[in-house]
């Protein structure tokens, strides 16, 4: 089928170029958006418009002809006439739904009261070789939208308007810290060691240098750098690279937003995401309160803020005094059956486990307790964390870039931002103190997460901390989970131009 309407549709190309209409040519001049056209048909009357768009309908009437063209955003109604064009009248079945025209002509309004162009002349811009989605039902397959977001968008107005949305989102981001005084700046994507996350890189090989380089799995190594440089508040909007799972909340790239700020710590930041969320809501929704799925979420309320042990408690239906056990409990045991009460797999809980071969005193049995509490928020509570919500109190050992809490050491000054089931947002006051953080960083190699995963030690970070870096909060934004929910998007491909699906041409892995 799709060769049949290829080679009709060539036919008519054919046709064109020897009658000497041939499309491809170089934009007329004065032409103007179908917005433009909208919002000034009523002020000028009797004026001749050019306007140019993509044919999605065609109504041929005989004698007269309704057409319907669309640009980015908005859609138009052309009427020909054969009294009018004339010759040209004829020529109008040499397009197909998908063509690009140039129209001239005046406007006028329907008996339905529509806005309407009269056609006085027209010529083809682009010819469609291939057939569109039709108008009304758009791609029904939706791999194949994943796949040619360019046909989805033309026919899916919806579609449209998820992109407006995120990049309205990107826009406010960027606007609310430009007023609060913070430095955009720019790092680098290939870099010697992928630091700042414990996540796989993509690696590649750079042939004059005849280095291995990575891609950045996060851009925190390099922004604290600038921080140590003297620079107090900067931030870095791009993409990120994590040669990991894909899924509904998962793209091997994508989108995220760093900032930090120096002598400030990780409570401080927790407003600060509230405060920016509810800007960028107010101008992309002028809402306080969003569907989601099946879901409302209200932003409007102050974010709801727990440590792991309070959410635990609370999903077990434990007593409020058993609950308030579990924040300073060390009895590794206690945890254990916890787990088991949750259902969290053996192996699973092995793993966590083994990276504590060897409890010596309270404050290791109390990192292993806390390690395992967080894999019960990980596995079982997590997606249940609908309303905006901080979590509070993570166990140090899942992280290796944060200072100490003062009052628990075995647990880390973060917070992670859920919503709608996602975690949206992570922060904490930063490590500064360089023996700690070269410990940190080698107790992570023996603890076998692999050099894929926790990558090579980064000398020159750690020489920029012996160098000095204040006091200072960071936190990354995932922008496309954000923009997910935003758009009621179920599916983070949903809200990605191209989002990463396997390549067809590509054997199945046995």
């Amino acid at each position: 089928m799709y060769y049949r309407f290829y080679h009709e549709r060539l036919q008519k190309l054919t046709h064109l170029i020897k009658i000497r209409h041939a499309p491809f040519y170089n934009p007329i001049k004065n032409t103007i958006s179908l917005s433009d056209f909208i919002n000034t048909y009523e002020k000028i009357e009797n004026f001749h418009y050019t306007l140019t768009g993509r044919i999605i309908s065609i109504r041929n009437m005989g004698r007269s002809c309704f057409l319907l063209i669309q640009d980015s955003f908005l859609q138009i109604q052309l009427y020909a006439q054969k009294d009018v064009l004339k010759a040209k009248y004829e020529l109008l079945k040499l397009l197909d739904l998908g063509d690009i025209i140039t129209i001239s002509g005046t406007y006028f309004l329907t008996k339905s009261k529509e806005k309407t162009l009269k056609v006085i002349d027209w010529k083809i811009s682009t010819k469609s070789l291939c057939p569109i989605p039709e108008k009304w039902h758009g791609l029904v397959d939706i791999e194949q939208r994943y796949r040619q977001r360019y046909l989805d968008l033309i026919a899916n107005k919806d579609g449209r308007y998820i992109f407006q949305i995120r990049s309205k989102t990107i826009s406010c981001i960027r606007s609310f810290f430009d007023k609060l005084g913070y430095l955009e700046v720019e790092t680098p994507i290939l870099n010697d060691t992928a630091g700042g996350a414990i996540a796989k890189p993509f690696t590649t090989f750079h042939n004059t240098l005849n280095e291995h380089l990575a891609l950045r799995i996060a851009t925190e190594i390099n922004l604290k750098k600038i921080i140590v440089s003297g620079f107090n508040k900067i931030y870095e909007i791009g993409k990120i690279f994590r040669n990991e799972g894909l899924s509904s909340s998962h793209n091997p790239e994508f989108t995220s937003i760093e900032f930090y700020q120096t002598n400030t710590s990780y409570l401080e930041l927790m407003d600060l995401t509230e405060n920016l969320l509810k800007y960028v809501l107010s101008l992309t929704h002028n809402n306080n309160t969003i569907k989601y799925l099946t879901n409302l979420i209200d932003f409007s309320k102050p974010f709801k803020r727990a440590s792991i042990c309070q959410l635990i408690g609370s999903h077990m239906n434990l007593s409020e005094q058993s609950t308030n056990d579990l924040e300073s409990c060390s009895d590794v045991s206690v945890a254990i059956n916890l787990a088991k009460q949750c259902e969290i797999d053996r192996i699973t809980l092995n793993e966590v486990i083994s990276q504590y071969p060897h409890i010596y005193d309270r404050i290791e049995a109390r990192n292993l307790f806390s390690h395992i509490l967080y894999t019960i928020f990980e596995h079982k509570i997590e997606k249940s964390l609908i309303q905006p919500t901080f979590l509070l109190k993570f166990p140090l050992k899942v992280s290796p870039l944060s200072k100490k809490n003062n009052e628990d050491f075995s647990l880390a000054d973060r917070f992670e931002f859920y919503c709608a089931g996602m975690e949206i947002a992570n922060a904490f006051s930063e490590l500064n103190n360089p023996i700690e953080q070269k410990n940190r960083f080698t107790s992570q190699e023996k603890n076998n997460l692999s050099i894929q995963e926790c990558n090579t030690i980064d000398k020159d970070f750690l020489t920029s901390l012996e160098i000095g870096m204040p006091p200072t909060a960071g936190e990354g934004i995932g922008i496309d989970r954000l923009v997910m929910i935003l758009t009621n998007s179920p599916s983070i491909k949903d809200v990605i131009f191209f989002p990463k699906m396997k390549n067809l041409n590509t054997p199945n892995s046995s």
